[in-house]
């Protein structure tokens, strides 16, 4: 039902003998408001995030070191391909540290801590992933 529709509608089913001559005017204002102005917010979201990029250039990589003794790095590098990996731990934005030990059931257990460097330094997070017995 389109809006001015279905504001004439309300208008009909008004109790009797009510005065609807102020009540309509503003709701019909309001739902005018509403509807004009909600679909411009979105709209004003996007424009805000592009006036935020250089023009033409293309977003910068997270720098990761990582530190791992084991770890089959051009296989890595091959399959995370949305970071820049660096071999200075000073030049770097996060600091991968992967270790692991044997579990008691034959298994081993995978530790991956993520440590926050420069202006993510206050950040950093552990995984740990426990990996079966080989059969």
């Amino acid at each position: 039902m389109p809006l001015l529709t279905w504001l004439d509608h309300c208008r009909s089913t008004d109790a009797p003998g009510l005065e609807a001559t102020t009540e309509i005017p503003l709701k019909r204002w309001l739902l005018l408001t509403v509807a004009l102005v909600l679909p411009v917010f979105p709209v004003l979201a996007q424009q805000d995030t592009a006036t935020h990029r250089v023009a033409g250039a293309a977003p910068s990589k997270l720098r990761v070191y990582l530190d791992c003794n084991y770890c089959d790095f051009d296989f890595v590098r091959t399959e995370v391909t949305f970071v820049d990996y660096v071999r200075d731990r000073q030049s770097a934005q996060v600091h991968i540290l992967v270790t692991n030990q044997p579990t008691g059931g034959g298994g081993t257990e995978f530790t991956l801590t993520f440590i926050g460097l420069r202006q993510f330094a206050t950040l950093s997070d552990t995984l740990k992933y426990n990996s079966p017995a080989a059969a």
